[in-house]
């Protein structure tokens, strides 16, 4: 049986994947929006739509806070135009992301749960980890290192960012968690369906 997101039409939650690159989070997103098309309207929006466009303009030698701040730029278009709109309330949003345990990381991660709450939509943010080696070997896979993608895929960079710590998890927010290091992505998609469609029935009681 398929979820129910929600027993009302509107609105619909803002879903936040946070992993570290390597997960496979954007194609467990992928099978999870397909998924929730069959019962519900879904939108992905995911970290390299906003990523791509700045690399594309302004290489690899930007600087890391001028990323960010371009970043936030656009990704408050994306809020003002799908999460904020009256029109797509009846649309659930995924974004995918991966911020860390740090100051930047959290007021980042805060954005999105503020767009969530200033739209009235409820906010779900899922956790993927996995197992360093797995990670490494998922993250040197020839469809990442190729195309001339921005994903962080190379193995220097993959252990760079998994030693500046954990990825963010809010502690006042509830929210979902799945170890996805033996599991393929179409198989992550399904038990996180499940477990949104806890999460809603709670929601919905309380």
């Amino acid at each position: 049986m398929s979820p129910t997101l929600s027993p009302n039409p509107k609105p619909q939650p803002l879903i936040w994947i946070n992993g570290y690159p390597g997960t496979g989070k954007l194609t467990i997103a992928k099978y999870l929006v397909e998924q929730l098309l069959e019962k519900s309207k879904a939108m992905l929006i995911h970290n390299h739509i906003l990523l791509d466009p700045i690399y594309r303009r302004f290489g690899d030698a930007v600087e890391p806070a001028d990323v960010d701040r371009i970043r936030q730029a656009l990704r408050e278009g994306f809020f003002r135009n799908y999460v904020r709109n009256e029109g797509m309330m009846d649309r659930v949003i995924v974004f995918t992301d991966y911020k860390e345990n740090t100051p930047s990381g959290l007021s980042y991660a805060r954005g999105y749960k503020h767009a969530a709450e200033s739209s009235g939509r409820g906010f779900l943010p899922i956790y993927l980890t996995i197992d360093y080696d797995e990670n490494m070997r998922r993250g040197t896979r020839d469809d990442r290192t190729s195309g001339g993608r921005t994903k962080a895929a190379t193995l220097e960079v993959l252990k760079e960012i998994r030693g500046r710590g954990e990825p963010y998890v809010f502690e006042d927010v509830e929210g979902i968690h799945l170890d996805v290091t033996s599991l393929e992505a179409e198989e992550a998609a399904r038990r996180l369906l499940g477990e949104i469609e806890g999460w809603c029935v709670r929601r919905s009681k309380g």
